[in-house]
């Protein structure tokens, strides 16, 4: 099975529309062709394709102008609960290690269209997310959209987790995309 054949609830179209909503675009613009309609889009039994959630992506964010931060948007909106039982296996998780290894294990049962895994070197802990089977034109908006949804997650399972060592390390060099996500995050990145 390729990894496009994946089905899953709508979450991400739900929160571009959002976006786009919020922008004053048409939001179901970008539902042409996918075979969903807006009333699909608020039904939470609606179940889609990567293929359509990243063809609706890209053409939610051709309307867009370019800049940083409608993942971030996107993305703290969501809170665990909203998962389902991927949501609820993340909170019974009883260690910040034990969270990642059922993100890891689980990531079918989610809203992930990349792999994530947790890498742990000299006391540091990074949060690596392989974006390179997706399209160029959607992972500045998808990378926003992990950071904000793991933000969000940590907070809520580890209330008391220290977030301000939190660096944000991109997989290319553009430093007025830096400035501008360091500037809305609060983050280095």
């Amino acid at each position: 099975m390729s990894w496009m054949d994946h089905r899953r609830a709508n979450l991400s179209v739900q929160a571009i529309l959002q976006v786009l909503t919020e922008e004053g675009l048409d939001a179901s613009s970008c539902l042409a062709g996918s075979g969903l309609t807006p009333a699909d889009v608020l039904n939470a039994d609606t179940t889609i394709s990567d293929e359509t959630e990243i063809a609706v992506l890209e053409r939610a964010l051709e309307q867009l102008p370019e800049r940083a931060g409608y993942g971030i948007r996107a993305g703290k909106a969501l809170r665990v609960t909203t998962f389902g039982i991927w949501g609820l296996a993340i909170l019974a998780s009883p260690k910040f290690r034990d969270v990642f290894d059922t993100i890891t294990r689980f990531s079918k049962l989610s809203f992930l269209l990349s792999k994530i895994r947790l890498e742990e070197k000299g006391g540091k802990a990074t949060i690596l997310v392989d974006m390179h089977e997706l399209p160029a034109s959607i992972q500045r908006y998808l990378f926003e959209w992990y950071y904000a949804a793991s933000v969000t997650f940590l907070r809520e399972m580890l209330p008391d987790l220290d977030l301000s060592q939190f660096e944000l390390h991109l997989p290319f060099d553009d430093p007025e995309y830096q400035r501008e996500l360091s500037k809305i995050t609060g983050r280095t990145v």
